[in-house]
């Protein structure tokens, strides 16, 4: 029994620490995305308020 909690401790953690890492990495990934959004606003204004004048 002590032995399958310990299995069962250790797949948990295993999952634990896989899901981190794909948190990790979809944060990073949503961090560079806004990143972008925020630059092709900032083109498209640029681009709009240059066309205006």
């Amino acid at each position: 029994m002590q032995q399958f909690i310990s299995h069962l401790g250790k797949a948990v953690s295993v999952q634990l620490s896989g899901l981190n890492n794909h948190s990790l990495t979809l944060n990073k990934w949503l961090r560079n995305a806004a990143q972008w959004v925020r630059i092709s606003e900032l083109y498209s204004l640029l681009s709009t308020s240059c066309l205006a004048h």
